[in-house]
């Protein structure tokens, strides 16, 4: 069993380089490493690790985080002694531990096509354990929190719409079943449509409840902006992909929480904020997907 761990760089080379050195101090057999440098302003300084095999690609363009993966996942999927990909960002966290047991699991049912842990997240003095996300079509809040480990019961593996990109196991295997990232999604919601195209595969998107990760949730307002923008944009293209017969209706509620955003921003949130929604709302009803990040970059 060959592990090959995927991390994409976007102007955090601090957060990236820790990531990989947690790797390098991991026993042997080691995980091969992909670094994915997003046409970083800040870009990751290649440097060797003793017994850790390390590929850095530089991609000239940002191609998003689904972009940015597919560049390491066309190379990973090339060699067939790999079997498994973890996705992981860079403010997170998994002990080598949590890794070969969510690995065991997928050795012991061929039917999983992404494993996750319980993610521990933390921003500045707020803590709440994510186990999992609901269905982004449906649902503005899609992360399913809990208070503390009291609430998660019973234990074992949760079955979920989708698994967080964040920290994600899957099978080599089931990218060769239904592709690679899209990324029309650029940023937010690749990994529900990953999710959503092995689910109706027959294959189960899980959370081992046994296990925990560690996310800190890193950002600022830049990345605020842009998640409200890219989250309520993209769930047009969920919708539009996999809607059905409910497509229409999906597509009503989304305008009308589109407009709930941009109203509720424009009478409290920061102007940026609201910006964001009317751009996510104007192009996710038009179709206007893929990388959008000139609007609120210069």
């Amino acid at each position: 069993m060959k592990t090959a761990i995927v991390v994409v760089n976007w102007n955090d080379p601090e957060g990236t380089q820790a990531s990989v050195r947690e790797v390098a101090d991991w026993g042997d057999p080691k995980p091969a490493v992909w670094v994915v440098d997003n046409a970083s302003r800040r870009p990751f300084p290649q440097e060797r690790m003793d017994g850790l095999d390390l590929h850095v690609i530089r991609s000239d363009i940002n191609r998003g985080y689904g972009g940015g993966i597919n560049l390491a996942l066309r190379e990973i999927l090339e060699d067939a002694s790999i079997t498994q990909v973890l996705l992981l960002n860079t403010d997170a966290v998994i002990a080598e531990s949590v890794l070969r047991r969510l690995g065991k699991a997928i050795q012991e049912d061929a039917r999983i096509g992404a494993i996750g842990p319980i993610l521990r997240e933390s921003s500045g003095d707020r803590e709440r354990l994510a186990v999992g996300g609901r269905d982004i079509a449906r649902h503005m809040l899609t992360r399913r929190c809990v208070a503390d480990e009291s609430a998660i019961s019973p234990r074992g593996r949760w079955n979920v719409d989708y698994v967080p990109g964040t920290v994600a196991l899957v099978p080599a295997g089931a990218f060769r079943k239904v592709g690679l990232f899209d990324e029309e999604y650029f940023f937010s919601g690749e990994m529900a449509d990953l999710c959503e195209r092995l689910r109706r595969e027959g294959l189960l998107c899980v959370v081992d409840t046994g296990v925990f990760a560690t996310h800190g949730c890193s950002g600022g307002t830049l990345r605020e902006t842009l998640y409200v923008y890219y989250g309520l944009r993209n769930r047009f293209l969920f919708v539009r992909k996999f809607g059905g017969t409910e497509k229409p209706l999906l597509l009503v509620r989304w305008v009308l929480c589109g407009l709930l955003m941009w109203v509720k921003a424009c009478l409290a949130g920061p102007p940026g904020k609201a910006r964001a929604a009317r751009l996510g709302l104007w192009d996710g009803v038009q179709g206007r997907f893929g990388n959008c990040n000139d609007r609120f970059i210069s």
